[in-house]
């Protein structure tokens, strides 16, 4: 559940009026009403204003019920994997170690020998290798993926994210099986800033948090499909 409080995140202090909190709420949920249901966007269960208990000090406030992640934002879950490589143990040195001066000496001769004897044989170069992905270069491209499956469904409705960052990723699954699989669904949450593109693609107005924002958004204000890439 997602209750708006007017409380600013991704760099912002100033807390929101509670005009330009509804109003931002009345948006995010004509922005789901009108991407309907895909599996890489945050789905919208139901929505409303309810009364909060007086302790909690929120009084009344929307708020909507959305699709379940479990295994939380992919921010947290970069955070975790540092946490756990940082507290992994030193790799061991797998470097072959230089022979003694005496087993040059001994076994040099030897080794001109065979040496040149293969320099006899035709050269035949093996085929080029590709070199192998490791686990997270493999993690990588399958968010990259689901995270542009989402962009691609929105961006078909003519709608412009405008705040695409970790925060805003959303693992479904808490299971770390999908990792080994890479069968792992990532959606697209955090409709408030979106915007609808005008005819030839483009959007105005500032939005979004600094550190993920377009230059061109920040220069003259203008948005397009392309600042969400």
């Amino acid at each position: 559940m997602k209750v708006l409080t007017g409380v600013r995140y991704g760099g912002y202090s100033k807390p929101r009026g509670l005009g330009e909190m509804v109003d931002l709420f009345h948006k995010e949920i004509k922005m789901h009403i009108v991407l309907g249901k895909h599996p890489n966007i945050l789905s919208l269960y139901d929505w409303g204003f309810m009364d909060w208990p007086a302790g909690l000090g929120l009084g009344r406030k929307p708020y909507m019920l959305l699709e379940m992640a479990y295994g939380g934002t992919l921010f947290h879950a970069i955070q975790m994997h540092s946490q756990r490589v940082q507290c992994a143990p030193p790799p061991k040195d797998t470097r072959k170690k230089k022979p003694p001066a005496w087993w040059s000496k001994l076994f040099g001769l030897c080794t001109v020998r065979i040496r040149k004897e293969d320099e006899r044989k035709p050269a035949t170069a093996p085929p080029p290798k590709l070199p192998a992905l490791s686990l997270d270069a493999k993690i990588t491209i399958m968010v990259l993926v689901n995270a542009l499956r989402g962009l691609t469904h929105l961006h078909k409705q003519g709608i412009i994210h405008r705040d695409v960052k970790p925060e805003n990723l959303f693992i479904a699954s808490k299971d770390t099986d999908c990792i080994k699989t890479l069968s792992c669904r990532y959606m697209i949450g955090d409709l408030g800033l979106s915007v609808r593109a005008d005819s030839s693609g483009k959007a105005w107005g500032g939005a979004g948090t600094p550190a993920y924002t377009p230059p061109e958004s920040r220069s003259g204000g203008c948005w397009s499909y392309l600042g969400d890439v």
